[in-house]
């Protein structure tokens, strides 16, 4: 696969087309790379409003949102080689030995793919949370933008997970998956949405 390569309308007509990948997983990561990437710019554009807040500060958010950014991207494609991999593994012969375990097994990495989504995406609701107060009023709405799409990212990728921990022969790795998944999203999801809310209301005429 190589659509980490691909242009935004290729990506969108990918994600259209009647192909195994890209699919939701892959969608989940790259909005979370956006977010990534929205509270890198919204740093770098940003000067300290006051003493309290230093250029090192904003700096290391920019090079902390693209490091992220990365990672995310770099996730579109690993999501799309691990549903891949798992739909050779349900496409064994029901009478191969090993097709058993190869099937946990790439149930476990095509779960594993999308926790690793949602626990990027919540440092990037961390991030956000931070560019909050600092960033120039101007950026505001890209700091929103960024807390909503993370929380998307969240929302969205812990369906993958889902979707994978259930067919898991280990029921006790899928339990402890799980619950993994519902402790990020039920701390980090919400964060993210009252980030925008928070611009949201800050932004308005009456604030």
């Amino acid at each position: 696969m190589n659509l980490t390569q691909s242009s935004l309308a290729e990506f969108a007509g990918d994600l259209a087309a009647r192909t195994p990948v890209p699919g939701g997983g892959g969608a989940s990561a790259y909005a979370g790379a956006l977010a990534a990437s929205l509270a890198s710019m919204a740093a770098a554009f940003t000067r300290p409003k006051d003493e309290s807040v230093s250029d090192d500060v904003l700096d290391s958010i920019v090079e902390r949102s693209r490091v992220l950014s990365a990672e995310l991207v770099e996730l579109v494609e690993k999501d799309a080689e691990a549903y891949l991999a798992l739909s050779r593994a349900f496409g064994m012969s029901r009478d191969d030995a090993s097709r058993a375990v190869s099937v946990d097994e790439a149930c476990r990495e095509a779960a594993d793919v999308p926790l690793r989504v949602m626990r990027t995406a919540a440092k990037v609701v961390e991030l956000v949370e931070g560019l909050e107060g600092v960033c120039k009023r101007m950026l505001l709405s890209d700091v929103g933008v960024a807390g909503s799409l993370a929380a998307c990212a969240l929302d969205s990728a812990s369906l993958s997970v889902l979707a994978n921990t259930v067919s898991a022969a280990d029921a006790e790795w899928a339990r402890a998956a799980e619950r993994e998944c519902d402790e990020l999203l039920c701390e980090f999801a919400p964060r993210g949405r009252a980030a925008f809310e928070r611009v949201s209301a800050r932004m308005r005429r009456s604030a």
